[in-house]
């Protein structure tokens, strides 16, 4: 799944995070802070909304 970025400014700082915990300069802890920071929110599904979503790309 593609990442969504609150801004294009925020993609960048975060990717520069990524880059730093690759280098073993950031702890994971500060990276997924980073990911709060930075990526969109992911919305809870119900069980019937993923079963929708499921088929309508079967049938695509």
């Amino acid at each position: 799944m593609k990442k969504q970025y609150r801004s294009r400014l925020m993609a960048s700082v975060h990717e520069t995070a990524e880059g730093l915990h690759e280098a073993r300069v950031m702890d994971k802890i500060t990276l997924r802070q980073f990911d709060e920071l930075c990526l969109t929110p992911v919305k809870p599904l119900q069980p019937e909304e993923i079963l929708a979503i499921r088929q309508h790309e079967q049938a695509s």
